[in-house]
């Protein structure tokens, strides 16, 4: 007899953030934004700076 073991496990999260755009000129723009994470065993902060060109 073969005993097969099987784990199974869920957490509960949550995500929360929020962002900015910035015009530079008609084509780039800077953007910013804030995420944080919150996980049963794990909390996260993401902080992200960005660029972008319209073509």
């Amino acid at each position: 007899m073969t005993v097969k073991e099987s784990y199974n496990t869920g957490k509960f999260g949550v995500n929360l953030g929020g962002g900015a755009q910035y015009d530079l000129t008609d084509n780039l723009m800077l953007n910013f934004e804030v995420k944080y994470s919150l996980v049963s065993d794990l909390d996260q902060c993401v902080i992200s700076l960005g660029a972008a060109y319209k073509f």
